[in-house]
Order: structure tokens, then C-alpha cells, then sequence
């Protein structure tokens, strides 16, 4: 405000000359009628000079109470207001416009700057606000990841505790495997000699109590044989050694190794001419897991039906039944260690199959409604030989 100082310091300047110049008057004159010996009496000079004070006096009043009213109280006035506005910390007040040119130019400059200093604490409130919200939100992502972490650190430990475990039972398994499979040939060729005996005794005829025994030692060793054979293979690493095989083959295979009952048909779907590469043997271990499990669930017959296809990228296996189904609860299990809803066996058949599945860079999932029936689909990624 350049030009508002240039005009007060303008009057002030004014104001100091007009009194200067009429305390001189008041000097001079006296001392001017005195050199030239006019001839006036003493009282005359006094009485003048006194009417020159009073008058510069009066004038100075005036003047000094003009330029109070003009500057130094609106200037008191603007003072009191920012004290007000400083103790309160509103800078959206406001001073009344008024008074000389001067003093309306210090207004308008005074609420100027409080529109300033507003806008600017209205963006900083906005800023914090923002900041705010960014501190919240990355807190709560931090929060989350904390959560997320000391989730992950549980099912690792308890992951890790598990393959302890596991690794355990499978070093066990494999001792008291290889300790029971001698004594279980033994049994189950014993009692192949007793039936045999028994048939040539009875002359011929098989019909018999003793017989119905015999039949449940093999039946029994057979199923102890199944469960020694699912733990170890789920103790020992899983070997693959591809070759070209036709897919049909594969399917027939896995049905030549199950009994199937004669009330349960069976369907089988493949194109005889599609050859792929791929581990026959381990997949052929898989589908007869499926189909025991397949038959186990149609005790009172049924469909069974096998499938295989090959997109040229992907092997699809299909092995669905008409049998009892899984529940929904069941279903999340069937693949835990040692779960099992059947009254004998142990927990191992659909771990083993997962294990073999995903060895080979497959997939398996189950599709099943109770009562209606269960379909097992595995997808396995393998290379097109038949070019």
C-alpha cells in the first residue's frame, strides 16, 4: 500500500507545516512591530500575540482531531479487529468498509488477506483430511496384512506340524508295510490251498460254510493288502515316466483291475484312435481308486461310467456313478488325511490321488448331489502325439 502511506505521511507533513508556519507567525510578528517602532502599545502586541497563539492552538486541535478521526482511530479500530479475529481464530470475519480513501483501502486490504489466510486453511483442512483418510485406509491395509500374516503363519506352522506328522506315519508305514506284506501272502496263498483242497475233498463243489470262510480270509487280506499299499504310496515320492498311450486302454485297464458286481453297469466312452503322452500306470492308479470308491457307493447297483478326451492341450478323465452322492460338508474333507465316512479304511485312497494329480500338473474336483450320484473330473496337461 504504497500510495496509502504516501497520504497519510502527505497530511501528517501538512499538518507539521501549517503548525510550524503559525508558531512562527506568532513569533515574528511581535518582533516585526517592535524593529519598525509602530507605534503600538504594549497591550496591542500582547493582545495580538495572544489571538495568534489561541488561533494556531484552536487550528491545531481541529486538526489534530481530524486526522484522529480520519487515521490513528480507524487504524486503532483495524488493530482491535485482528485482536478479535487472532483470539478467536475465525478468519471468516469480516471489517466493515468505510471511512476516508485511506482507510477504506486498509479495509479492503485486511479482509483481503482473511479471504486469503481462509482459503488457505480451508485447503489445509482439506489436505489433513485427505491425509487423514489416507493414514486410515493404509492402517487398515496394514491391519489387514498383519491379519493376513499371522493367518499364513498359523496354516504354515500347522502345515509344517502336519508334514511332520505325516512324514512320521509314512516312515512308519513303510516298515510295517514291508514287515506285513510277507506274513499276508503267506495267509492269502494258504488259503488258496485250503479252497483248493476243499474242492478236490467235497468232490468238486465249493458250496460249503468252511468255504464262505476262506472266501472272507482272502477278502480280508485283500483289504488289509489295499491299505498297506495306500500308505505307502502315500509315504513314498511319486515317480513319472511318460510314454504314448492310447486312451481307451487306459480306461479298460483300470476296470480289469476292480471287481465290479453284477448289478452295476458299466460305460465306457474314448476315442480308440487318441494316443497321448503320459504316465499310464499312475494315472491307471488314480481311476481304480475312483471306481472302488464308485463302486462302494452304489451297494445296491447302478451306472458307472468312464470317460476320456483330449483337447489337444488337456487330458479330461471322468469317473461318475449313480451311488449315494457326498454332502456338501463331506466334500471339503474327502481330501484331509485320515478322513473317512466308511466304517473300515483309513483315510487314503483320495489323498493319494490328489498327491499323483497334482505331481503330473493336474487338477481333480467333485461334482456330487446326495442320493443322486458323484462325478470325479481330472484334468491333466500332456503333448499331442498323433501327428
Amino acid at each position: 500500500m504504497p500510495h496509502l502511506t504516501d497520504s497519510l505521511r502527505s497530511k501528517l507533513l501538512f499538518t507539521f507545516s501549517i503548525t510550524f508556519l503559525s508558531i512562527l507567525i506568532a513569533v515574528l510578528v511581535p518582533v516585526y512591530f517592535l524593529t519598525q517602532k509602530y507605534p503600538l502599545a504594549e497591550l496591542d502586541i500582547f493582545r495580538l500575540t495572544l489571538e495568534l497563539v489561541l488561533s494556531i492552538t484552536i487550528i491545531s486541535i481541529a486538526y489534530a482531531i481530524f486526522m484522529n478521526r480520519v487515521a490513528f482511530q480507524p487504524l486503532e479500530d483495524i488493530s482491535r479487529f485482528l485482536s478479535e479475529v487472532a483470539s478467536k481464530k475465525d478468519f471468516s470475519m469480516r471489517i466493515k468498509e468505510g471511512g476516508s480513501k485511506e482507510v477504506r483501502s486498509i479495509h479492503m486490504a485486511v479482509n483481503k488477506l482473511l479471504s486469503t489466510i481462509q482459503d488457505l486453511k480451508q485447503k489445509d483442512l482439506e489436505r489433513m483430511n485427505e491425509l487423514d483418510k489416507l493414514v486410515k485406509e493404509r492402517t487398515a491395509e496394514l491391519e489387514k496384512y498383519s491379519r493376513h500374516l499371522e493367518t499364513l503363519v498359523e496354516e504354515r506352522t500347522k502345515a509344517l506340524a502336519e508334514k511332520e506328522k505325516l512324514a512320521a506315519i509314512g516312515e512308519m508305514a513303510v516298515m510295517v508295510g514291508h514287515d506285513m506284506r510277507n506274513p499276508l501272502q503267506v495267509i492269502r496263498y494258504s488259503a488258496y490251498l485250503a479252497k483248493d483242497y476243499l474242492v478236490s475233498a467235497m468232490g468238486g463243489t465249493s458250496d460249503s460254510k468252511l468255504m464262505d470262510y476262506l472266501n472272507r480270509i482272502d477278502k480280508a487280506v485283500e483289504y488289509i493288502d489295499k491299505i498297506v499299499s495306500d500308505l505307502q504310496d502315500f509315504s513314498r515320492p511319486v515317480n513319472v515316466s511318460q510314454f504314448e498311450v492310447s486312451l481307451i486302454s487306459i480306461l479298460k485297464d483300470a476296470i480289469e483291475q476292480v471287481e465290479i458286481p453284477k448289478n452295476i453297469r458299466v460305460n465306457i466312452e474314448a476315442d480308440p484312435s487318441t494316443t497321448v503322452f503320459v504316465d499310464s500306470g499312475l494315472i491307471c492308479r488314480v481311476l481304480v481308486n475312483l471306481i472302488i470308491n464308485a463302486v462302494q457307493a452304489m451297494p445296491n447297483g447302478g451306472d458307472l461310467k468312464l470317460s476320456a478326451n483330449y483337447d489337444g492341450k488337456m487330458i479330461t478323465f471322468s469317473v461318475s456313478d449313480t451311488g449315494i452322492g457326498i454332502s456338501d460338508d463331506i466334500k471339503e474333507k474327502i481330501f484331509r488325511p485320515f478322513f473317512t465316512t466308511k466304517p473300515k479304511g483309513v483315510g487314503l485312497g483320495l489323498v493319494v490321488v490328489k498327491r499323483i494329480i497334482e505331481r503330473l500338473g493336474g487338477s481333480i474336483d467333485v461334482e456330487s448331489k446326495v442320493n443322486i450320484g458323484t462325478r470325479f473330473i481330472i484334468k491333466i496337461p500332456t503333448t499331442d502325439l498323433r501327428s
